[in-house]
């Protein structure tokens, strides 16, 4: 939790998705060029063989490092980014629809990826590298920062008024409180009826109030 709340969730999200993608293509890369793809007659399955040792070697590194990466940002962000993004009315069932399709996934892979493996061998990792980048991508254009927001400041990201390129939009990209920032700097607070910004006004610092105060006891 340090780690996320430190470095929010987009970051993690973007940065180790291109990491898995770019583990992705090493290893179709090294089976490619350096794999011998042979045909076992008891499982009915193309195993690889590697003559050089090292190739052997890189390609079991890059998996460890394909799973750090994803267990330091997609395998943790994503149980804890939805409920973060939905309003009170909605967290029940956009969190169980999100949990739902995440075990539905993983299920559909379990029982596909041997075949798709027999099928296309290492061309397999390609289309996991593609989805990798994919997901990096998504997340950069669309997907809001939440850490360190409160619910209502949530809500305030996806007003109709925002634009739903999110990496254009400076607030729904930084890391931290939305409002408790914009007080202290003097800077905007606004008030939500029905999900729609209704007022905006001019707050000021504390120790702005406290000088002025001052100034009229004077």
């Amino acid at each position: 939790m340090f780690y996320m709340n430190k470095w929010g969730r987009r970051i993690p999200m973007i940065i180790r998705g291109f990491a898995m993608g770019i583990c992705m293509m090493l290893i179709a890369v090294i089976m490619k060029t350096k794999g011998d793809p042979v045909y076992n007659p008891v499982t009915k399955k193309p195993n690889f063989n590697f003559e050089d040792k090292h190739a052997s070697n890189a390609a079991i590194a890059f998996v460890y490092i394909y799973v750090m990466s994803l267990a330091l940002s997609w395998a943790c962000v994503a149980w804890v980014y939805p409920p973060e993004l939905f309003s009170t009315s909605m967290r029940g069932r956009g969190t169980s629809l999100s949990s739902a399709s995440n075990w539905f996934i993983n299920f559909w892979f379990a029982l596909y990826i041997p075949t798709a493996m027999d099928k296309i061998s290492w061309k397999l990792y390609l289309i996991f590298m593609a989805f990798c980048y994919l997901m990096g991508i998504v997340v950069f254009l669309f997907y809001p920062e939440s850490a360190g927001k409160t619910l209502e400041e949530m809500d305030f990201l996806f007003t109709k008024s925002r634009t739903p390129w999110v990496f254009l939009d400076r607030e729904a990209t930084k890391i931290g409180a939305l409002f408790e920032r914009d007080m202290a700097r003097g800077q905007a607070l606004t008030t939500f009826d029905s999900g729609k910004v209704m007022e905006t006004a001019r707050v000021e610092t504390v120790e702005r109030t406290a000088t002025k105060e001052e100034a009229e006891g004077l």
